[in-house]
């Protein structure tokens, strides 16, 4: 029996969205693994276990390590190479952003806290906490200090935070699973890298409105993670994760 042309279209989209279902089932088990080889081989007795992201203060004498699996942020006196302190965040902590001026530090929090922890770089404590989406990890700060941008993995959103009241001013919509953030040189524009959608959502700061929506990497087999801009501005770099057949690749635009 022949299939109609709708029955034949629609057995094809189930199974590209199954082919689509197992293909992060299978990413997830990837990175469960990864994440278990760095906990058995954990190396440094003085970082707590998970380091996922670093980022320099402003003068470069200091590193701050997102710890996930410890809670923690660490922070690192570039001179010594050794950890001068630890300060209790959120549970899961995974983006790090320094504003310009070196004074504060902004921490997403991406399990259950779905918070941004603020941190004062003069006493290392956290001096605020702030409500944003689910699943925060991204995070950028625009080059006056005045704006901090939060991709929301699960939310589907970009929270922008005012830096003088420490408080969430808009909630943009963007493309599925936003993970990378990143801000040009003028402050006038931020992208985002939408893992689960195989797009770069380009962001007015003047509006917090969407004004783009580029295509990056291969669907369904590579996946948006990591956003760049070069200090001229004039050329965005995209890192698309290949988790079946490495390597993957990188979109320019």
């Amino acid at each position: 029996m022949r299939m109609g042309r709708a029955s034949r279209r629609s057995g094809g989209l189930a199974r590209v969205g199954h082919r689509q279902s197992r293909a992060r089932v299978q990413r997830d088990k990837q990175r469960a693994a990864k994440v278990r080889q760095q906990q058995r081989g954990q190396s440094n007795p003085k970082l707590p276990r998970l380091p996922v992201a670093t980022l320099s203060i402003l003068d470069g004498s200091t590193v701050y390590v997102a710890n996930e699996g410890a809670n923690t942020v660490s922070v690192i006196a570039t001179a010594s190479n050794m950890v001068t302190a630890v300060i209790p965040v959120g549970i899961a902590p995974l983006g790090v952003a320094v504003t310009p001026d070196g004074i504060t530090v902004y921490v997403t929090n991406s399990f259950q806290d779905n918070t941004v922890s603020v941190i004062a770089t003069a006493s290392n404590t956290v001096t605020a906490v702030i409500p944003v989406g689910i699943t925060p990890f991204g995070v950028a700060v625009t080059p006056d200090g005045s704006t901090v941008y939060v991709g929301n993995v699960t939310a589907n959103t970009v929270s922008v935070i005012d830096t003088t009241s420490n408080t969430v001013t808009a909630t943009i919509p963007v493309g599925a699973d936003p993970w990378g953030v990143a801000v040009t040189p003028d402050g006038s524009t931020v992208y985002v890298a939408n893992d689960g959608a195989n797009t770069v959502s380009v962001i007015a700061t003047a509006t917090n409105t969407v004004t783009a929506t580029i295509p990056v990497g291969r669907p369904m087999r590579e996946f948006p993670v990591g956003v760049a801009v070069t200090p001229d501005g004039s050329t965005v770099y995209v890192v698309n994760e290949e988790p079946f057949t490495p390597p993957g690749t990188v979109s320019a635009r």
